[in-house]
């Protein structure tokens, strides 16, 4: 009718598309956002001297990437050498043909690399898609459960990580004697260990863990510590490497 003819038809976004970093799911653009649309999020690397890294892209609204659609990969190169906490910024652009680019760009050297997904490459099906949304609803508590044991894991992760750096320093492993190095290079390797040997461990287990760890590394640090381990409570996400 006439009332009708003044409709607006804006094209959205179906699924929320992102990135991986450490198993889960980091939304860069949200589901039902219009296109054309482009957002960009800064990430760091959780370790270091790291080479390259994964930009894994997916679509779906799971906080666990594993449950979600991948849509394609590239590999991010040009980290200048150094401790873990190297920015790098990735960019979703949507055109007006619904066509995904995904850039990375390293900020350092200005390296970057990039991803283009046609609308056509491996669609989903419009009944694939409300299963995927509707999944997303029925196991909101499950993902709830799956997504803080993910993040409690990058935690520690990201932790190791900073101990690792720290032993890296070759001022720092020039003045620890040798006790205290095979001290913390046993703890580092048991929590790998734990760590591969219980992928589903709950969350009071994993931060139990990173406690026990925090306690055997962090008196040794802080005796031979001129800047603090990095540790999780930062503004930027962390890729898994």
């Amino acid at each position: 009718g006439e009332e009708g003819k003044d409709l607006l038809l804006l094209d959205i976004t179906p699924l929320s598309l992102g990135i991986d970093t450490t198993g889960l799911m980091s939304k860069i653009i949200p589901r039902n956002t219009v296109i054309p649309t482009k957002k960009t999020q800064t990430y760091m690397t959780s370790a270091p001297n790291v080479k390259t890294t994964n930009i894994i892209v997916f679509e779906g609204e799971r906080p666990m990437t594993k449950d979600n659609h991948l849509l394609g990969s590239f590999e991010l190169s040009g980290f200048p050498p150094g401790k873990e906490g190297q920015k790098h910024d990735v960019t979703f652009e949507i055109d007006v043909n619904g066509i995904l680019t995904v850039s990375a760009e390293v900020k350092a050297t200005s390296k970057t690399e990039s991803l283009t997904i046609h609308n056509s490459q491996g669609k989903l099906s419009e009944e694939d898609i409300a299963r995927m949304i509707q999944e997303a609803e029925d196991f909101t508590e499950e993902d709830k459960l799956a997504a803080s044991r993910g993040s409690a894991r990058a935690s520690l992760t990201v932790y190791l990580g900073g101990v690792r750096a720290f032993m890296d320093d070759d001022g720092v492993s020039a003045s620890m004697i040798g006790e205290e190095r095979e001290k913390i290079q046993t703890a580092l390797k048991d929590c790998d260990e734990w760590l591969a040997q219980n992928p589903d461990a709950e969350v009071d287990d994993v931060e139990a863990k990173k406690k026990e760890v925090e306690e055997l590394c962090g008196p040794i640090v802080l005796n031979h510590v001129s800047a603090p381990v990095y540790d999780d409570d930062d503004e930027f996400e962390f890729d898994e490497l």
